[in-house]
């Protein structure tokens, strides 16, 4: 349960909190000395060096999001290294920096970061395409935004109120014109 999630994780109660559907948080990504805790939208896990725990895994929400985690981490690294070292092969007096062609291995967390952070995103990206297509299906929103049409029907009113209010000016002003260029 709880406690041992803490235990294992050194995560204090209230990280944990930050994951119960039944509370509100905003999505965010919390980094600790031994475990990482994701709420991004409907992906809420704690990540460790060596596993991730997915809250409500039955959720069919959360299907995709497996499936592309067991996915991801099933596949092979280019090469194995010691995790007690750096992750990358370094030039001797290149002043540490990473050689031209050494392969670097991303550490399980970020790979599970990775993922999580790709399916908000597609997620995010999909309900903002259905709210841009319920937005242009619908008419009377489209009509509210078509600014062109209501300027063009403000300057018709605004150019007969000038026509009616120049039949009762006085002769002196019967010459003046009212020409707008844009």
């Amino acid at each position: 349960g709880r406690h041992r999630i803490m235990e294992i994780t050194g995560l204090p109660a209230r990280d944990l909190r930050m994951l119960d559907p039944q509370l509100s948080y905003p999505s965010t990504i919390l980094g600790r000395d031994r475990a990482v805790v994701v709420n991004l939208e409907h992906v809420k896990a704690i990540v460790t060096a060596a596993e991730v725990l997915v809250r409500d895994p039955g959720n069919p929400r959360l299907r995709p999001f497996l499936q592309e985690l067991h996915a991801r981490l099933a596949l092979p690294d280019a090469s194995t290294t010691n995790p007690a070292t750096d992750d990358m092969e370094l030039g001797g007096d290149q002043g540490n920096v990473p050689m031209p062609g050494s392969a670097k291995i991303q550490p399980f967390e970020f790979k599970v970061l990775e993922v999580c952070l790709e399916h908000t995103c597609k997620c995010m990206e999909s309900e903002v395409r259905d709210d841009i297509e319920q937005l242009v299906d619908d008419d009377t929103d489209m009509s509210e935004m078509y600014l062109t049409r209501k300027l063009a029907f403000q300057r018709v009113d605004e150019s007969s109120v000038k026509l009616d209010s120049n039949k009762h000016a006085s002769p002196d002003h019967e010459d003046e014109k009212y020409v707008t260029y844009s």
